[in-house]
Protein backbone atom coordinates (compact mmCIF):
# COMPACT_ATOMS: atom_id res chain seq x y z
CA UNK A 1 0.00 0.00 0.00
CA UNK A 2 1.15 3.79 -0.68
CA UNK A 3 0.54 6.68 0.58
CA UNK A 4 0.90 9.77 -1.85
CA UNK A 5 2.32 12.66 -0.13
CA UNK A 6 3.02 16.08 -1.86
CA UNK A 7 6.24 17.50 -2.31
CA UNK A 8 4.90 21.04 -1.47
CA UNK A 9 2.98 21.85 1.54
CA UNK A 10 1.27 24.45 -0.26
CA UNK A 11 -0.53 21.88 -2.85
CA UNK A 12 -2.68 20.18 -0.05
CA UNK A 13 -6.34 20.50 -0.64
CA UNK A 14 -8.73 20.10 2.13
CA UNK A 15 -11.44 17.73 0.57
CA UNK A 16 -14.87 19.30 1.63
CA UNK A 17 -17.93 18.12 -0.49
CA UNK A 18 -17.47 15.63 -3.21
CA UNK A 19 -13.34 16.56 -3.80
CA UNK A 20 -14.05 20.75 -3.85
CA UNK A 21 -12.89 22.73 -0.69
CA UNK A 22 -14.67 24.87 1.62
CA UNK A 23 -14.02 28.28 -1.16
CA UNK A 24 -15.14 26.17 -4.28
CA UNK A 25 -18.08 24.95 -2.58
CA UNK A 26 -18.93 27.98 -1.26
CA UNK A 27 -18.41 29.97 -4.76
CA UNK A 28 -20.24 27.10 -6.41
CA UNK A 29 -23.40 27.73 -4.14
CA UNK A 30 -23.33 31.57 -4.47
CA UNK A 31 -23.23 30.90 -8.53
CA UNK A 32 -26.01 28.50 -8.23
CA UNK A 33 -28.53 30.85 -6.35
CA UNK A 34 -26.97 33.93 -8.46
CA UNK A 35 -27.91 31.30 -11.62
CA UNK A 36 -31.63 30.76 -10.18
CA UNK A 37 -32.47 33.86 -9.15
CA UNK A 38 -31.32 35.45 -12.33
CA UNK A 39 -33.17 32.95 -14.25
CA UNK A 40 -36.54 32.62 -12.40
CA UNK A 41 -36.15 37.19 -12.81
CA UNK A 42 -35.75 37.14 -16.17
CA UNK A 43 -38.24 34.44 -17.02
CA UNK A 44 -41.24 35.61 -15.09
CA UNK A 45 -40.31 39.49 -16.44
CA UNK A 46 -40.27 38.72 -20.42
CA UNK A 47 -41.21 34.71 -20.56
CA UNK A 48 -38.25 34.09 -22.91
CA UNK A 49 -36.14 30.81 -21.74
CA UNK A 50 -33.04 32.49 -24.19
CA UNK A 51 -32.78 34.75 -22.87
CA UNK A 52 -32.99 33.84 -19.50
CA UNK A 53 -30.65 31.05 -19.90
CA UNK A 54 -27.78 33.14 -21.34
CA UNK A 55 -28.53 36.23 -18.43
CA UNK A 56 -27.80 33.26 -16.23
CA UNK A 57 -24.91 31.84 -17.47
CA UNK A 58 -23.49 35.85 -17.54
CA UNK A 59 -24.45 35.64 -13.64
CA UNK A 60 -23.61 32.98 -12.55
CA UNK A 61 -20.24 31.66 -14.39
CA UNK A 62 -18.06 34.46 -12.78
CA UNK A 63 -18.90 33.48 -9.15
CA UNK A 64 -18.28 29.81 -10.19
CA UNK A 65 -14.90 30.57 -11.84
CA UNK A 66 -14.19 32.90 -8.69
CA UNK A 67 -13.85 29.55 -6.59
CA UNK A 68 -11.28 27.78 -8.89
CA UNK A 69 -8.89 31.05 -9.83
CA UNK A 70 -5.46 30.83 -8.57
CA UNK A 71 -3.06 33.65 -9.77
CA UNK A 72 0.45 33.54 -8.29
CA UNK A 73 -1.23 30.97 -6.29
CA UNK A 74 -3.34 33.61 -4.44
CA UNK A 75 -7.41 33.22 -5.01
CA UNK A 76 -9.51 35.40 -6.62
CA UNK A 77 -10.43 37.53 -3.25
CA UNK A 78 -6.86 37.77 -2.17
CA UNK A 79 -6.03 39.17 -5.95
CA UNK A 80 -8.86 41.41 -6.15
CA UNK A 81 -7.97 43.28 -2.72
CA UNK A 82 -3.75 43.96 -4.38
CA UNK A 83 -5.80 45.39 -7.07
CA UNK A 84 -8.04 47.41 -4.84
CA UNK A 85 -5.31 48.33 -2.91
CA UNK A 86 -2.65 49.00 -5.80
CA UNK A 87 -5.86 51.54 -7.36
CA UNK A 88 -6.95 53.37 -4.42
CA UNK A 89 -3.02 53.89 -2.79
CA UNK A 90 -0.58 54.50 -5.67
CA UNK A 91 2.31 54.95 -4.87
CA UNK A 92 5.06 57.10 -6.65
CA UNK A 93 8.23 54.85 -7.58
CA UNK A 94 11.44 57.12 -7.75
CA UNK A 95 14.33 55.57 -8.27
CA UNK A 96 17.25 56.04 -6.32
CA UNK A 97 20.34 54.98 -8.31
CA UNK A 98 23.44 53.98 -6.15
CA UNK A 99 27.02 53.06 -7.94
CA UNK A 100 28.64 50.79 -5.75
CA UNK A 101 31.71 50.79 -7.78
CA UNK A 102 32.14 54.55 -8.09
CA UNK A 103 31.28 55.08 -4.15
CA UNK A 104 33.78 52.56 -2.70
CA UNK A 105 36.50 54.16 -5.65
CA UNK A 106 35.60 57.99 -4.18
CA UNK A 107 35.97 55.96 -0.77
CA UNK A 108 39.28 54.43 -1.46
CA UNK A 109 40.54 57.95 -3.14
CA UNK A 110 39.36 59.86 0.12
CA UNK A 111 41.21 57.47 2.36
CA UNK A 112 44.34 57.49 0.12
CA UNK A 113 44.04 61.96 0.17
CA UNK A 114 43.89 61.24 3.66
CA UNK A 115 47.08 59.21 4.00
CA UNK A 116 49.20 61.16 1.81
CA UNK A 117 47.87 64.68 3.25
CA UNK A 118 48.89 62.90 6.88
CA UNK A 119 52.40 61.82 5.09
CA UNK A 120 53.32 65.46 3.92
CA UNK A 121 52.13 66.98 6.84
CA UNK A 122 54.73 64.48 9.03
CA UNK A 123 57.18 65.47 6.69
CA UNK A 124 56.64 68.81 6.94
CA UNK A 125 57.24 68.46 11.03
CA UNK A 126 60.48 66.45 10.03
CA UNK A 127 61.64 68.74 7.68
CA UNK A 128 60.81 71.99 10.51
CA UNK A 129 62.94 69.99 13.56
CA UNK A 130 65.20 69.38 11.07
CA UNK A 131 66.13 72.81 9.92
CA UNK A 132 65.91 73.89 13.81
CA UNK A 133 68.56 71.72 14.29
CA UNK A 134 70.58 72.46 11.36
CA UNK A 135 70.03 76.28 12.50
CA UNK A 136 70.91 75.86 15.85
CA UNK A 137 73.97 73.81 14.76
CA UNK A 138 75.26 76.57 13.11
CA UNK A 139 74.77 79.20 15.93
CA UNK A 140 71.00 80.62 15.14
CA UNK A 141 68.50 81.26 16.90
CA UNK A 142 65.33 79.90 16.37
CA UNK A 143 63.39 83.09 14.76
CA UNK A 144 66.00 82.92 12.03
CA UNK A 145 68.47 85.64 12.88
CA UNK A 146 71.83 85.27 14.16
CA UNK A 147 72.58 85.81 17.62
CA UNK A 148 75.85 88.40 17.02
CA UNK A 149 74.39 89.57 14.23
CA UNK A 150 74.29 93.58 15.84
CA UNK A 151 77.96 93.15 16.83
CA UNK A 152 78.96 92.55 13.12
CA UNK A 153 76.54 94.79 11.69
CA UNK A 154 77.81 97.60 13.99
CA UNK A 155 75.18 100.11 15.13
CA UNK A 156 73.80 100.90 11.80
CA UNK A 157 71.18 98.28 11.54
CA UNK A 158 70.94 99.27 7.86
CA UNK A 159 74.21 98.42 6.99
CA UNK A 160 74.81 95.10 5.46
CA UNK A 161 76.15 92.18 7.19
CA UNK A 162 80.20 90.84 5.73
CA UNK A 163 81.84 87.98 6.69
Amino acid sequence: MQIKVNQEIRDIKDEFLSGLSVRQTIWSAAALCAGFITFWNVYTRFGSTDMASFLTLCASAPLALIGFFKWHKMPAERVALCWLHALLMPRRLVFKGSNIHANEIEQLCTAARAVELNEMKNRREKGKDALEKDLEGRGAVSTGKHENSAQHAGDDPGQAHSE
